[in-house]
């Protein structure tokens, strides 16, 4: 893994210098990182530094902090400075004027961050001052390096809660998680705005790995982190896990079923859909599925019109009966589900966090043999566990904190503690009838906590009938119980609009599917109605009630019995004062008829003054006559000044807007001026090109030519050789003629050897039988002699000879042009045929002599005159040379004598039966 080392490391090496350059020539097509939608140009931000620009703030492109990194290829770099005059090493000097380097249309400087600053330059700056100082970089930077130049964002916008929060977790995806909080540079930057935040944050991913494994599928779609709220980080984190769990899941599985689990569009996808999407259900409420289809072209503008169709419509068919999860709703409801959990104090005690409420409640879950279902108020269905097969006491729980905690969802305004007194806030009134109602149900649902002992064992004063309050969506306890809620949703229904709001609240919490749950109420089902408090524990709470009241009542008597006797004797010593108070009465009566004297004098002067008053008040009408006409001159004035204010604000505004409108006109010109400029570029190689294909064509076509006057020498040859062809046909008809007859000769004289091979095959084996009992069948190899029936087209002769004689008779044939093949027709050398034959049976013992036909220089076939045909003459064996061999004769025709080369083969027509007659034998040297 790359350290923060190497990577400063890498970009020292790869830093090639510093360099003003013209803004045009600046591309930022590398700054938008494509897997966070909102790294586009923030134009709100653009327009402010505009306006800060023009007053002549924070433009500054050659403060170091105000640089922008980019890539360059070098040839281009090169190019630039050689046009400049400049060295390489100019550069990355820093004692020197930054140098300013020019580059051509189409060889754009690629940026890695600074988009906003350079808009607004572009759009206030003059030309003389459109330039910006770039540090270069080359392009063959690793992906690492050129990501940490990119967050590097000194001086621009502050990133959101969502940035800050997506860019931690790419960071701690790249690197290693062990880092502290100051190796991370984007948790170091968010703690030096908030340590809270930024220690929520480290909280979240060093110690709950089951929600890191979240983020990390919420980083495959980048846009759901919008809405991320990190002051709820904290929250998040004391929530129950099993909770948030499901709930963020449900925010993952959800968009991965809209992206149709395609990586490409879950990068593409806009945090723009998540903001107009977020608690919507487009499947069942028309008005929604209008305003977001109208929205279409802003908050699907990644898409093709096919990709934005089937993502709308995947949405709608997922919000059918569920709202549209994200995860600025999940964060906004931890406060609320705080509250409904904070319900549960009085079942466990006010010390246990929401975090383990669930815990403590299973640790004192008792198992039971029937199971209360909650359908109203105070009505239930009782089911039977035994009828259920497969179930653990962990379903049994599931089942009864769903019910309890629907029950606070419902009746939280009521029985929530709520905030503690020393915190500002409204106070809330908790009624006693419902906390009882509370435990009565977890008694029966099987939880025992001394908690809700103790609330059973003080019943409120007050009946336990349900009183309506002013929201009736918050009091029908057959709305939200598991019966209704695990039911298709129904339009229709009272209050359906916040019946799905928290239908969809609850299957987030609790998840989609149990199968428990589901053979629970159906169960039910079949269950009879009965009332949650039977008539037994209503008696008995009804008695401790009536108790109760009588022991209160005793108490008040006795109160009131002791306030009368303090009251009769305080009466007796009010008598005594009452006489020295007459005594007091009367010298006070003496003092008050001098105060009234006294008043009486007041009186005099107090006339007097009044007249000095009236004298004084005409005085002062008459002062706030002119008063009030000075006003309203004054408020006339105002009035005016007012009005032309407006008229002149309103005409800047017209102006702003005509300035706008001019830059909008103005960058679509530049637009349209890039376009033609490219579309130049692409005429001019075009032109190049048919230049070259023109150039090419007639190169060819003077091959062409050439080739053409080859052709038509090669048709004049060709017509002389097909004229000499058409005298040579008539020839070569008449031979085909003839051999046409060859041929039918040679068939009939195959046909006739085929009837005469069976006696010449049995009278070589007679005549081998013969010679194997004269020589008692041992000889040596060059002396061993055998039969063979030699035949030249249909002439054929009995051979008896060694294998030295067999060389040398056929290789004489062979040096006159004929070819030697066994009975099979495979050709064999001369010098093989003995050593091949002498191993088959006398009957297999064929060679097949065949004259190889040649032809002369003009194409005519020569023949060989036609050859006399030879009697048979006797040839005595090696050993007895005189003598014949009996019984060794058979019918054949002779073999044509192949010492004379003048001789034709026989025609068929030449045909002399052999007499029969011992085989002739050769010498070695010997002719036949």
């Amino acid at each position: 893994m790359v350290t923060i080392s190497q990577l400063h490391q890498e970009q020292r090496e790869r830093f090639l210098g510093t360099a003003s350059i013209r803004l045009e020539a600046l591309d930022f097509s590398l700054a938008h990182d494509k897997k966070f939608p909102g790294s586009e140009p923030d134009w709100a931000n653009v327009e402010s530094l505009g306006g800060l620009f023009l007053n002549g703030l924070g433009f500054a492109p050659h403060q170091i902090s105000h640089q922008i990194p980019a890539l360059i290829d070098q040839a281009q770099l090169s190019l630039a400075l050689a046009n400049a005059n400049v060295s390489i090493e100019t550069l990355r000097r820093t004692d020197v004027e930054i140098v300013e380097l020019e580059f051509t249309a189409g060889s754009p400087v690629r940026c890695l961050r600074g988009q906003d600053r350079v808009l607004a330059a572009l759009s206030v700056a003059s030309d003389a001052n459109k330039r910006w100082v770039i540090r270069l970089y080359a392009e063959n930077l690793s992906p690492e390096a050129r990501r940490d130049l990119i967050d590097e964002r000194s001086l621009e916008k502050e990133p959101s809660d969502a940035e800050h929060f997506y860019w931690t977790t790419r960071f701690w995806l790249e690197h290693d998680t062990s880092l502290t909080v100051s190796q991370n540079k984007w948790l170091a930057q968010l703690s030096r705005k908030s340590k809270g935040k930024a220690a929520s944050v480290g909280r979240l991913w060093n110690n709950h790995a089951p929600y890191k494994n979240i983020v990390r599928e919420f980083e495959k779609i980048p846009a759901l982190f919008w809405g991320t709220h990190l002051g709820n980080i904290g929250k998040w984190i004391a929530m129950p896990s099993e909770m948030n769990l499901n709930q963020t899941r449900r925010i993952v599985d959800f968009w991965q079923r809209v992206c149709d689990f395609n990586d490409s569009i879950k990068s593409r996808l806009s945090m723009k859909l998540l903001e107009v999407a977020s608690g919507k259900a487009p499947g069942a409420d028309v008005q929604h599925r209008e305003n977001i289809r109208a929205r279409t072209n802003e908050i699907l503008g990644n898409f093709e019109d096919q990709e934005r169709k089937e993502i709308l419509r995947r949405l709608e068919d997922s919000t059918k009966d569920r709202l549209v999860p994200t995860f600025d709703i999940f964060l906004r409801n931890l406060g609320y589900l705080r509250e409904v959990l904070s319900c549960f104090s009085h079942l466990v005690g006010s010390k246990v966090k929401p975090v383990d409420v669930r815990n403590v409640l299973l640790h004192n879950f008792e198992r039971q043999s029937w199971y209360p279902l909650q359908i109203s108020s105070n009505d239930c269905r009782w089911v039977e566990i035994g009828g259920i097969n497969n179930f653990k006491v962990a379903d049994l729980f599931d089942v009864a904190f769903r019910q309890l905690w629907l029950f606070a969802l419902r009746e939280f305004p009521s029985i929530s503690p709520g905030p503690a007194k020393s915190k500002a806030g409204p106070r809330y009134h908790v009624e006693e009838a419902k906390v009882y109602l509370f435990a009565l149900l977890a008694r029966k649902l099987g939880c025992r906590t001394p908690q809700i002992a103790a609330i059973l064992e003080r019943p409120p004063t007050k009946p336990l009938t349900p009183e309506v309050t002013p929201v009736d969506t918050t009091t029908d306890a057959s709305t939200y119980s598991d019966a209704n809620l695990h039911t298709p949703f129904n339009a229709q229904h009272r209050g359906s609009k916040f019946f799905f709001s928290q239908r969809s609240l609850y299957f987030d919490n609790f998840g989609d599917t149990s199968e428990f749950v589901d053979q629970f109420l159906s169960a039910a089902a079949f269950s009879n109605i009965a009332e949650l408090m039977d008539g037994i524990s209503q008696q008995q709470e009804q008695g401790d009630t009536m108790r109760t009241d009588i022991q209160e009542l005793a108490k008040t008597k006795a109160s009131l019995e002791e306030e009368i006797g303090s009251l009769q004797s305080s009466l007796s010593s009010n008598s005594q004062n009452l006489q020295a108070r007459g005594a007091q009465l009367a010298g006070m009566n003496q003092q008050i008829l001098q105060k009234q004297q006294e008043i009486h004098n007041l009186d005099n002067d107090i006339a007097i003054r009044s007249q000095m008053k009236s004298s004084k008040m005409n005085d002062l009408n008459s002062l706030n006559d002119a008063i009030s006409r000075k006003e309203k001159d004054l408020a006339s004035i105002t009035d005016k000044t007012n009005k032309e204010r407006e008229e002149a604000q309103q005409t800047t505004e017209a102006e702003k807007a005509k300035l706008h409108d001019r830059e909008d006109e103005k960058n679509k010109l530049k637009k349209k001026i890039d376009k033609l400029r490219s579309l130049k570029t692409t005429l001019n190689d075009e032109v190049t090109q048919l230049d070259n294909e023109k150039t090419e064509l007639q190169n060819n076509i003077a091959v062409l030519k050439i080739d053409s006057q080859t052709s038509q020498s090669n048709i004049s040859e060709l017509k002389e050789a097909k004229n000499g062809l058409e005298t040579e046909i008539p020839a070569l008809r008449k031979e085909a003629g003839e051999l046409q007859s060859n041929i039918s000769e040679l068939k009939e004289a195959k046909n006739g050897l085929e009837t005469e091979i069976p006696a010449l095959r049995k009278e070589a084996e007679e005549l081998n039988c013969i010679y194997d009992d004269k020589t008692g069948g041992k000889t040596d190899c060059l002396t061993e002699y055998k039969v063979f029936i030699v035949t030249i087209g249909e002439f054929y002769r009995l051979l008896l000879m060694s294998e030295k004689e067999l060389t040398a008779f056929l290789g004489h044939y062979t040096a006159n042009n004929y070819l030697i093949k066994d009975e099979k027709g495979q050709i064999m050398y001369y010098s093989d045929c003995f050593d091949i034959l002498r191993r088959q049976p006398p009957k297999e013992r064929i060679i097949q002599l065949h004259h190889s036909v040649k032809r002369d220089g003009s194409g005519d076939i020569k023949h060989r005159p036609k050859a006399k045909p030879h009697r048979r003459q006797d040839v005595s064996d090696s050993s007895s040379s005189s003598q014949d061999v009996p019984g060794a004769s058979s019918s054949t025709q002779e073999i044509p004598d192949s010492s004379s080369s003048t001789q034709d083969i026989p025609d068929s027509s030449n045909k002399t039966k052999r007499q029969r007659g011992g085989p002739e034998r050769h010498d070695g040297d010997a002719t036949e």
